[in-house]
């Protein structure tokens, strides 16, 4: 899945440069949209991302970041998380599932939110996965949060506060988050 890829592309933020800033992180081909704090950076490099990065504080030689991913999946809600943990279980032989619980936006989209930890490419991660129904058609938008697991605490009401701003430009709960999605 492009889950691994996102993965990876998101190792290499610790490393790449980030120049613009900005208040609104958004897509207008996916019509998502959120907001993150004004001392964030937000960058578009297509090689790294199809869409939009968001770049935190760094801890150590990491930068904090969120990324975006699309996919298509038929499915439900439930169906679509499940498949993705399924890969992340077999991917790290490690992984810890620290929480999975609905998450609702300020606008009432509703989708799921699941915390995991990591060892990868040698460094402690912290990745929270937001799901969320795109506003047309089978697509799933996934938004990962990325952190040094030292830090995860400390910044998942941070990482959850700029999800709270997430839009799908549907303006409404896009379908509900329940296994009929």
């Amino acid at each position: 899945m492009r889950r691994l890829l996102a993965l990876g592309l998101l190792a290499l933020l610790a490393i790449v440069p980030f120049t613009a800033t900005a208040a609104e992180v958004k897509s207008d081909e996916l019509g998502f949209s959120y907001e993150v704090p004004d001392d964030w950076k937000v960058m578009t490099k297509k090689d790294i991302s199809a869409y939009p990065l968001a770049l935190g504080p760094t801890e150590g030689d990491f930068t904090a970041n969120i990324n975006v991913v699309k996919e298509d999946f038929g499915g439900t809600i439930d169906a679509y998380v499940e498949a993705n943990m399924v890969t992340l279980r077999k991917s790290f032989k490690n992984l810890k599932e620290v929480d999975s619980s609905k998450f609702v936006t300020k606008s009432g989209l509703e989708g799921r939110r699941v915390i995991t930890e990591h060892d990868t490419f040698q460094k402690d991660l912290r990745q929270c996965f937001y799901f969320f129904k795109a506003a047309k058609g089978d697509t799933w938008i996934v938004v990962t949060t990325s952190c040094l697991t030292s830090v995860g605490e400390k910044l998942q009401p941070t990482f959850d506060g700029i999800l709270k701003t997430f839009s799908n430009g549907t303006g409404s709960s896009g379908g509900g988050a329940g296994g009929a999605m």
